[in-house]
């Protein structure tokens, strides 16, 4: 199989499941890396994740960005990825690094049942911060975290 943007015969079999290299996934902002539409139940066994979610990672250009998406449902109750955040990011990495996608350094936002879009700050594997951003969407969000990265790079206070 081919890489889709630049041609080039892929070998990795994340790459070839994906359909495109690394390296053309890094050049395209915004690309989706992986898209899961719920927890496997893998993830649930094996985290005891109670709360239900799906997620997204973007590519954006100041680093990878874990987009969470709280699934609760009044027909069947879960627990609130607020509520149970220590093991949704557990989830995703454990799920991810198996995929080969390193998200040591990723940044963590997620839209809560209320639909307000803030950042999680995984500090160590079971302690998880959080920070408001305050947005009314996904694009809101990325746009409030790039100013603050960029904020925080530059050694500028917002």
């Amino acid at each position: 199989m081919k890489c889709s943007r630049c041609n080039r015969v892929l070998t990795d079999p994340v790459s070839i499941q994906r359909r495109i290299g690394p390296v053309c996934l890094r050049k395209e902002r915004g690309a989706v890396l992986y898209l899961q539409s719920q927890p496997s139940e893998e993830q649930m066994d094996i985290f005891k994740t109670r709360s239900a979610w799906h997620h997204q990672i973007l590519i954006e250009d100041f680093g990878l960005v874990v987009c969470i998406w709280d699934d609760y449902s009044e027909a069947e109750p879960t627990m609130s990825v607020t509520n149970d955040a220590e093991n949704v990011v557990k989830a995703i990495m454990n799920h991810e690094q198996r995929n080969g996608v390193d998200l040591s350094t990723a940044y963590w936002i997620y839209v809560d049942t209320e639909g307000v879009w803030d950042r999680l700050l995984p500090v160590s594997p079971d302690v998880v911060m959080f920070e408001s951003l305050a947005g009314d969407s996904c694009q809101a969000a990325i746009e409030t975290l790039r100013k603050k990265v960029t904020a925080e790079f530059t050694g500028e206070v917002e």
